[in-house]
């Protein structure tokens, strides 16, 4: 009997690598996520430690408060943008698990026709084997048969 040999194998593997190649985009997208709600963290921190600063301090120049002024007009710019690229990121990471759901779908569908393929290969060898095992018993009766008529 033949060894087993799923016909859709190459197609298996094709899909387990474009499996891990959606999940690794996922994986990307959820860090750089992070990285920018980091950076947002940071900013509005370092936005409250110079507001702080100004209002604990009694003598404030002009140019500090310009400076404050001027931080806080860039922080506030600079959170707006950060917010829109977070905003963007999170449907892409959104429409990325879909993706990463579709993949896993279609490589569990492809396990499954392995399963039901390898039951029944194991079915058709049993067969052959008990065949084979008939035969052989078959044979050897013959053979004593034969002896005992002699």
């Amino acid at each position: 009997m033949k060894k087993f040999q799923f016909r859709l194998e190459a197609v298996a593997r094709w899909r387990s690598a474009k499996l891990e190649s959606e999940e690794n985009r996922y994986r990307t997208l959820v860090s750089e996520d992070a990285r920018l709600k980091r950076e947002m963290e940071q900013l509005d921190e370092a936005a409250a430690r110079e507001r702080r600063a100004v209002s604990e301090n009694t003598r404030i120049s002009g140019t500090q408060l310009a400076y404050l002024h001027e931080f806080q007009v860039f922080a506030a710019r600079e959170m707006i943008r950060l917010t829109a690229e977070k905003e963007n990121l999170e449907r892409q990471i959104a429409e990325q698990f879909q993706l990463v759901l579709k993949e896993r779908q279609g490589v569990q569908l492809l396990d499954k026709l392995r399963q039901k393929a390898l039951i029944e290969w194991n079915t058709e060898f049993h067969k052959e084997l008990q065949l084979l095992a008939d035969e052989a018993y078959n044979a050897r009766m013959l053979a004593l048969a034969r002896e005992q008529r002699r």
